[in-house]
């Protein structure tokens, strides 16, 4: 105990003792019965020391309203009693009167409560009855203390508040404009370069295409290409929330001559579409018009037919089909003409996808040439001389099923550190190789997780993700590509025709929001999921 703590005992026991009966006789206050020698209850709690304080410095009203309140908590103590009546002694003449108006018992009960406002206007009513009353007066000056003290957190609190809405505008603010400077996941926004590990989710569905097999986006993330297996084998194009915008197909072709199956675009926005029964790649405008055929990595078909007519055709319009003899049509100041068929190269185009730079890499699968073919198109895309076509062209891999061999390779895309990761099909599994060209390892065959059934489709983000289409497995696995070896995250979908299931997909591709759009072809439809 304190030295302070024993004063207070020292002169709360000398005023006990020091109390008067009514006569004036010296009266000591005697103790319950049942509580023998020992200090009663109240005598250890604060209230009764703050009465008595009050007591002798002469403030009775206030002494007398902590005393009330410790009549009802400790009941029938004869010194509490005692000192209560002693208190009523001492009040004043006029609190006899203040004391049966009605505002003073609205001043009780609300301090009671701890109304504090309701009790300050209270004794603001008595004082304009009992001016100059010390004791009304001291009543308020406590309560004004409170009401202050409240106050003063209320308005603490209204800027605590202010403070975190102001916080959370500029967050929505920054939001706002990093996505209309760079669109992106919200996940990446809010938590850039950590990489996300929690697989996404499903959005919508894009209905409108017949049988689905290859997916790629416009550079500004607008327009979605669609390449389709069944029904007219068109090129449908659709806006991110799946509305049509048209559709195109390679000219003076029938469904039955056409498949088109893999399309990327490059930086300018021209589309490129392999064609499997055609073995070739056609260049259309972001509108889906003609404008070039690919007849080999470095043969176009204006430069053949520019080179076997002469400068003299006058070429306006050239189309292509392979199954038409003469094979080449030219319009040539508004008169057909025909060409003969030339000598093409032996290719068998399929995947495409564009890296940095405009460097095109396709997968050929051609009999025992199973290869990735990289063509370098950054001269081409901003100034493209179709007629002199002749850009920088390397390739690497064969068929086979041992180290740097492939069979039957789908997809094949970069990463930033420019490796090149192709999904080499039929033996089930990833090949990387480096910028120039040169096997590094394999990964994702055996079994456990990560493993893969049938790998076509892959897309590579702006955060080295690798995201691969598991044909049979129906879904679609990821990974970390940033490191030496990329390292497995996790899987989304199985196999299913409701909302989010997959039935034999083939393609994926990524906007620059971290939207996923990935052909689903059995279902008919390209399914949209989200971080």
């Amino acid at each position: 105990m304190s030295h302070s703590e024993e004063r207070s005992k020292r002169e709360l026991m000398e005023q006990q003792s020091s109390f008067k009966n009514q006569n004036g006789s010296q009266t000591p206050l005697t103790r319950h019965p049942a509580r023998g020698p020992s200090l009663d209850p109240y005598e250890d709690d604060p209230s009764f020391h703050s009465a008595l304080r009050l007591f002798q410095s002469g403030k009775m009203v206030a002494a007398m309203s902590l005393v009330d309140k410790l009549v009802e908590k400790y009941p029938g103590y004869d010194n509490l009693e005692k000192f209560k009546a002693r208190i009523q002694q001492q009040l004043p003449e006029e609190s006899s009167l203040y004391r049966d108006h009605p505002a003073y018992l609205t001043l009780r009960q609300s301090m009671k409560e701890g109304k504090w406002d309701t009790a300050l206007q209270a004794a603001d009513t008595l004082l304009m009855s009992y001016p100059n009353t010390q004791a009304i007066t001291d009543v308020r000056y406590g309560l004004l203390k409170r009401v202050r003290r409240k106050e003063s957190r209320a308005r603490l609190r209204l800027m605590s508040t202010v403070v975190f809405l102001s916080i959370v505008l500029m967050g929505m603010a920054y939001v706002v404009v990093r996505y209309l400077r760079e669109p992106t996941s919200l996940a990446e926004i809010f938590i850039p370069e950590a990489g996300l590990s929690i697989p996404p989710h499903f959005l919508f569905a894009i209905q409108g295409a017949d049988q689905p097999v290859g997916v790629g986006m416009s550079p500004d993330g607008e327009r979605l290409y669609v390449t389709e297996m069944g029904g007219s084998r068109m090129v449908r194009i659709f806006d991110r929330t799946g509305q049509s915008l048209g559709a195109f197909t390679s000219p003076k072709t029938e469904a039955g001559e056409r498949a088109p199956v893999y399309v990327a675009t490059d930086s300018s926005g021209r589309v490129y579409v392999s064609d499997r029964l055609q073995h070739a790649i056609f260049v259309y405008s972001a509108d889906g018009d003609y404008i070039e055929t690919l007849l080999g990595p470095n043969l176009t078909l204006s430069e053949y037919v520019a080179g076997h007519a002469g400068d003299q055709a006058g070429l306006d319009n050239l189309d292509y089909n392979l199954f038409k003899e003469p094979i080449f049509v030219t319009l040539s100041r508004g008169v057909e003409q025909n060409t003969e068929q030339p000598e093409l190269p032996l290719w068998s185009p399929l995947g495409i996808r564009f890296g940095q730079d405009d460097r095109l890499l396709l997968t050929d699968v051609t009999k025992n040439n199973n290869r990735v073919i990289e063509i370098s198109l950054a001269d081409e895309v901003t100034a493209p001389e179709w007629i002199d076509f002749d850009p920088p062209v390397a390739q690497f891999g064969w068929s086979g099923s041992g180290n740097g061999e492939m069979l039957f390779p789908n997809s094949a895309v970069a990463d930033s550190l420019g490796r090149v990761y192709v999904s080499d099909g039929n033996n089930r599994r990833i090949s990387v190789w480096d910028n120039e060209g040169n096997f590094l390892f394999n990964f994702g065959g055996g079994t456990g997780a990560g493993s893969l059934s049938l790998p076509r489709g892959l897309f590579i983000d702006g955060h080295d993700r690798l995201y691969i289409v598991d044909t049979v497995a129906q879904n679609v696995k990821v990974y970390d590509a940033s490191g030496s070896r990329p390292e497995f995250l996790f899987e989304f979908g199985e196999f299913g025709k409701g909302a989010g299931g997959f039935n034999y997909p083939n393609d994926i591709t990524v906007d620059r929001s971290g939207r996923l759009y990935i052909a689903d072809r059995e279902n008919n439809r390209i399914e949209v999921w989200s971080y």
